[in-house]
């Protein structure tokens, strides 16, 4: 009876709510640390955090992560005002050990626990349109600069809010894409889901020209790429795919297997295409 009412009392009133939110993973098929890669200039570990410090149920923040990392996530909750994280904690060699050690570094007042992937979260926001995850596998791109945003669902359910226009909403089905047409958003029908594979580290060639997969590698790998020939090469791929892990050079290589041209990079990683 005693042990009954010590949970009981607990109980009454909003529960402690902590979240265990797993970022100890090595990306491995993205080739780069896709949690520190940005979404509308904020890391997507930042973007699942602060989901979680902006929602009135969540009352602590437990990250787990790899050794290496520690330093560096810990200097998010300052830089990002991420009040409610509370301990940065080193995980296990599997995702089970690495729950477990979130799951003990939680608040002894904690009632409830969550565990959630940092590499997917919540709401994706970005400076045209917020994107809210119904469960499903998405992918959004977005370019403050060029006026730019999309977003491709190829599993689920997706809700997207114009920010910029009110009462602009859309709920998206698989194989739905959505886009930023002057400021209203406009739906059609993915073409090739093969063009939304490079959050599993796979980019898409066929299909498109050589401009159009020259840009890709400068946002892939951030780099700059000028095209110095007169002519841009003529590229008919019908079907292609390219490891991003193997990293530019192997990229530039597979495609001069396609159609000739030469590169070289100068010491300010600028590469020029002759």
């Amino acid at each position: 009876m005693a042990l009954y009412g010590k949970i009981k009392a607990k109980l009454v009133g909003k529960p402690f709510c902590t979240m265990v939110v797993l970022a100890a993973g090595s990306s491995k098929r993205m080739g780069r640390d896709k949690l520190m890669m940005e979404v509308g200039g904020v890391p997507v570990l930042v973007r699942s955090l602060q989901a979680m410090q902006n929602c009135a149920a969540v009352d602590e923040l437990i990250v787990v992560t790899r050794t290496s990392r520690l330093e560096e996530i810990a200097a998010l909750r300052n830089r990002y005002g991420l009040t409610k994280m509370t301990k940065v904690v080193v995980g296990g060699m599997t995702r089970a050990e690495s729950s477990l050690a979130g799951v003990l570094a939680a608040s002894n007042r904690a009632t409830l626990i969550g565990i959630h992937d940092a590499a997917r979260p919540f709401v994706v926001e970005t400076f045209a349109c917020n994107v809210e995850v119904l469960g499903t596998k998405f992918n959004v791109a977005t370019d403050e600069a060029a006026r730019e945003f999309s977003t491709a669902l190829l599993r689920g359910r997706l809700r997207v809010t114009n920010k910029l226009t009110r009462d602009d909403e859309i709920v998206m089905n698989t194989n739905d894409f959505v886009s930023l047409s002057g400021d209203r958003l406009a739906l059609r029908s993915i073409e090739n889901t093969d063009d939304y594979l490079w959050p599993e580290g796979i980019f898409n060639l066929a299909g498109h020209n050589f401009g159009e997969i020259i840009a890709r590698l400068e946002s892939l790998y951030g780099v700059t790429i000028a095209i110095e020939k007169t002519a841009s090469p003529e590229l008919n791929i019908i079907r292609g795919k390219i490891p991003v892990a193997m990293g530019l050079d192997y990229a530039l290589r597979a495609l001069q297997k396609i159609t000739p041209f030469e590169y070289e990079s100068a010491d300010n990683g600028t590469i020029t295409i002759r």
